[in-house]
């Protein structure tokens, strides 16, 4: 008997011993547990707290940028596959009191080439066209079609010219912007390169013809829906009003109006060459889709837009003369305000895009300092 009382109390000892360890051990799990997850969340906390300093500081020395060149229009930096900075300054229309912000739209006049090269290279692709393709295919009536090719309308090799002048009425349907276009062009022999938008409308033309649809319905099915770009739109969408008015600086005056304005009569007559409307931030989405192949393959994409070494440009977009590893998309409507530019690496990993309605900006040479600005405040933060 008393050597059964005596295992008993053993064994009562010894579940009282397990029951007073098992809380303990649990207890300096659950602290380490919560140490490590304070100290994880800590430590997003101050990357996620230098990222939004980072942007504030950018937004600060891009304002200043803009103040002292005159700039109105909208601003987006990306590093390393982020968005470093984004700014929305001065007014689109200043009469009306109406800033510039998120979403307001811009002409991307010259931009839109590379929309029209993206259609061209997928028609490629399903073999519904070459890139040795004669025009005369497609549209004999039109002056010399048969000595020019797809690469040639690509590149601005033609021989075509034309006058940049907005028709006095908007234009509806492909027939009236073929004879329109055929009017303000002339053709020469010489197959330097010779820009002109008429290039691209007879590419926009050309994909419409190949395919029975109309050259939006292409753009919106082939690229807009594919990188959900929901703020990018076309003529036929937009009122006057839906758009920044192009202003001057005049004797050091900012927003001076610009006799020259722009119209949504000038953007109908230039399909495939200047016609789209969008955003920064939708403009960002088509750079970046294009540069991670869910447009075009890397060869794709080669044979586009530098088909051979010597090539400086194709489809829109030109290898930056500073810079052979950047790239870079001007455009503008001569003389009338409105100015586009993109300049980045060819993966777009860091680029710049920047949207404006301020006539006489130097837009590529402010390109280059908000460009440098973000990097350098970006470089400095990591010291």
């Amino acid at each position: 008997m008393i050597t059964k009382y005596f295992a008993k109390r053993k064994l009562y000892l010894l579940i009282f011993l397990i029951l007073l360890i098992i809380p303990t051990a649990c207890s300096k799990e659950n602290t380490k547990k919560k140490t490590t997850t304070s100290s994880t969340r800590t430590i997003k906390d101050l990357a996620k707290d230098k990222a939004e300093e980072n942007k504030a500081q950018i937004l600060n020395l891009m304002q200043q940028l803009a103040e002292k060149s005159h700039f109105s229009g909208a601003v987006l930096e990306q590093r390393s596959g982020k968005v470093a900075g984004v700014m929305y300054y001065g007014y689109k229309n200043k009469e009306k009191n109406e800033k510039v912000d998120a979403e307001t739209i811009f002409p991307i006049c010259s931009q839109s080439k590379i929309f029209c090269g993206v259609i061209i290279a997928q028609l490629i692709r399903e073999q519904k066209l070459s890139y040795e393709d004669t025009l005369d295919e497609y549209f004999p009536d039109i002056e010399d079609a048969d000595k020019v090719s797809i690469r040639d309308l690509l590149s601005h090799t033609s021989g075509y010219k034309n006058l940049e002048i907005a028709p006095d009425y908007f234009i509806k349907n492909d027939e009236k912007l073929l004879e329109f276009t055929k009017d303000i062009t002339v053709h020469s022999e010489n197959s330097e390169f010779d820009y002109a938008n008429s290039n691209f409308v007879f590419l926009a033309l050309l994909a419409a013809k190949i395919e029975h649809k109309s050259y939006y319905d292409l753009v919106k099915k082939r690229i807009l829906d594919v990188l959900k770009m929901k703020h990018t739109y076309f003529p036929k969408d937009l009122k006057e009003t839906d758009l920044p008015v192009s202003y001057a600086v005049v004797e050091d005056k900012d927003y001076q109006y610009d006799e020259t304005n722009y119209s949504l009569n000038l953007l109908s007559s230039l399909m495939g060459a200047g016609e789209i409307c969008s955003t920064v931030t939708d403009i960002s989405k088509f750079f970046e889709g294009l540069s991670h192949e869910k447009l075009l393959t890397k060869e794709e994409y080669q044979e586009l837009f530098h088909p051979t070494e010597d090539t400086d440009y194709s489809a829109g977009l030109s290898l930056k003369e500073s810079n052979k590893n950047f790239i870079s998309s001007l455009g503008s409507f001569a003389g009338q305000g409105i100015q586009s530019y993109y300049e980045g690496d060819e993966n777009s990993e860091n680029y710049s895009i920047i949207l404006t309605n301020m006539h006489n900006v130097e837009i590529a040479a402010l390109g280059d300092l908000f460009y440098s600005t973000t990097s350098d405040v970006l470089a400095a933060s990591k010291q």
